[in-house]
């Protein structure tokens, strides 16, 4: 190919993503915000193609395909960022929770963190963060399009944001040791069922066997790994706890459970739905807002039943570690979510929405997101018969999102 036409297929490749951008830009719900990270990501598309048209006029070849070439891998990084852009300026999200949400990240991830928060085509809410030169401290948080402008389910955002967290954070760090111990003694404790007799008779002869099974033998790594994926969403789970209080947990088992009878546990990432449950319930109780006793009790799911041994003893050594790290990982959300970063639940402020939900509008002061939601979650659950629960929730959300607006009026006048 010509340099002249690989300039010229660059030139077309850039006008066309920058007229994507400019009309983003200009979409009648497009944030201010998400406003910011698109003129960041058209300066560098711009800039890059400056670089390739000065290469040119001196004809240098290498300079101007490597400018072409570093285009497309641009492209590659930031198409995917402008769909979830698209997708959060949809009438169907929510708007009116950007702004308090916004305040929390940048509360829990620091001042420079970028929010998109967006509808997307998935049942399982995510979160995205692109920490690249490129494009630096966006943090995209997707929920089910369906269940977008549901104030019901913002409390899986505490989730999401607990996953930001944990990344920008030294909590793994400072779990891995227990991790590693606990799965050590487990596999030293079963070995010969592990790597077999004869097998284990050799590693415990050596001079330091613990050393050598932690080498050599891989379901050791295995349970390492699954442990500490383990760890991360227990630690998001309780985040989303410390954060929400118990409408974390209703809005969790609003969007997974019932689950099929006598499913199977599938992904091993996670702990199983029973001792999940049991955390919550646990983290709930130690910030101050506990949930029933009979709450969850049947959200568990059953062991796999064709898994082969060793499998099963990975399983095991990782339930264990995730088991023995919870109190430390409850200690390390209780450090990076002080009351001077997330105030807890006010009881009180949440019994005013309360009344105020049941008498069919919007609170008039300034309330913390979390306890609206929370007096929503209590409103919802109160005298709903079969075939209501669209209406009323209609309605709620209404009282919901007016409540967060009056509340931002607040802030911003001082009140």
């Amino acid at each position: 190919m010509s340099l002249s036409e690989t300039l010229a297929n660059a030139e077309l490749r850039t006008a066309l993503a920058l007229r994507q951008i400019d009309e983003l830009a200009h979409g009648e719900h497009s944030h201010d915000h998400t406003k910011a990270i698109l003129n960041e990501i058209a300066k560098r598309i711009s800039e890059n193609l400056d670089e390739l048209k000065r290469a040119a006029a001196v004809n240098n070849a290498d300079v101007v395909r490597a400018n072409a070439a570093t285009l497309i891998l641009d492209l590659d990084i930031y198409l995917p960022v402008l769909g979830f852009i698209l997708r959060s300026s949809n009438v169907r999200n929510a708007f009116e929770v950007f702004d308090p949400l916004m305040a929390m990240c940048k509360a829990i991830l620091g001042p420079d963190v970028r929010l998109i928060y967006s509808s997307e085509w998935d049942y399982s809410p995510f979160m995205q963060s692109f920490s690249s030169p490129k494009l630096m401290n966006v943090v995209v948080v997707g929920l089910p399009a369906h269940e977008s402008g549901n104030a019901l389910l913002v409390p899986v955002f505490g989730h999401e944001l607990g996953h930001a967290k944990w990344r920008k954070s030294d909590v793994l760090s400072s779990l891995k040791d227990e991790i590693s111990k606990t799965i050590l003694d487990y596999v030293m404790d079963n070995l010969d069922d592990i790597v077999g007799p004869d097998n284990a008779k050799t590693y415990m002869s050596e001079a330091d066997p613990r050393a050598l099974v932690a080498f050599m033998v891989s379901e050791v790594g295995e349970a390492q790994d699954a442990a500490e994926l383990q760890c991360e969403e227990v630690f998001c789970d309780v985040v989303g706890t410390r954060i929400f209080g118990a409408s974390y947990l209703r809005a969790f088992a609003y969007l997974l459970f019932p689950s099929p009878a006598q499913m199977e546990r599938f992904n091993f990432d996670y702990p199983s739905n029973g001792v999940r449950i049991r955390f919550m319930k646990d983290a709930a109780k130690h910030f101050g807002t506990p949930v029933s006793d009979d709450f969850g009790t049947d959200f568990e799911d059953t062991p796999p039943k064709d898994l082969r041994p060793q499998m099963q003893h990975v399983l095991t050594a990782a339930d264990k570690a995730t088991e023995a790290a919870f109190p430390t990982i409850l200690k390390a959300v209780e450090t990076h979510l002080t009351t001077s970063v997330i105030p807890m639940i006010d009881e009180g402020k949440v019994k005013e929405l309360e009344a105020a939900f049941a008498a069919k509008g919007p609170g008039n002061a300034n309330y913390a997101l979390p306890d609206i939601i929370e007096a929503a979650w209590r409103t919802h659950l109160i005298g709903l018969e079969y075939g209501e629960r669209f209406a009323r929730l209609q309605a709620l959300n209404e009282f919901v999102f007016k409540t967060i607006e009056v509340s931002e009026f607040y802030k911003r006048s001082g009140g």
